[in-house]
């Protein structure tokens, strides 16, 4: 492996920077490496409420998509979750989950949201540091969030070979 004496290219922030958009809230604050912090809540009686501090991507690496039963046929509709399936994706119903033996943390979903919203925060082209606190997100709102927080970042240098 060539490794490369150049410095990396971030976006930053100087100051704090707050997006709400419905139920969702997303908070950035300067920091000098990604931070994210998460918090879901759902009107589910088995999915009310989880939070998590990512501090390891290995953490959520693993981590299912999830599906409430009832969003599954208006999604395909809209040519979303096509490879979707009770093998690989977490699908909720009322009484619970429906196919338990996917589940591999007690918290998935909140780590599945840590996941995409990190997925949408790599659409931003560069790395990012920011301590960013998500309430409710959701790839809607995390787009619009990233377009958001690169309007007020800024270019930054640091790290060597790839750090």
């Amino acid at each position: 492996m060539k490794e490369f004496d150049a410095l990396r290219e971030y976006y930053a922030l100087k100051k704090p920077m707050h997006f709400e958009a419905g139920k969702t809230r997303i908070s950035a604050y300067p920091s000098d490496h990604l931070e994210i912090k998460c918090i879901i809540g759902f009107d589910h009686q088995f999915l009310r409420f989880q939070q998590m501090s990512l501090k390891d991507l290995n953490d959520i690496a693993p981590a299912k998509a999830f599906y409430f039963d009832y969003e599954i046929e208006a999604l395909k509709k809209k040519g979303l979750a096509l490879g979707g399936s009770m093998d690989n994706a977490i699908v909720i119903a009322l009484d619970g989950v429906q196919n338990e033996g996917l589940l591999r943390y007690n918290n998935e979903f909140v780590r599945h949201k840590i996941l995409d919203l990190i997925g949408d925060i790599y659409l931003a082209g560069k790395p990012i540091k920011a301590k960013i606190v998500a309430e409710k997100p959701g790839h809607q709102n995390n787009i619009v969030f990233v377009k958001e927080f690169l309007k007020k970042a800024v270019k930054s240098y640091g790290g060597r070979n790839g750090q």
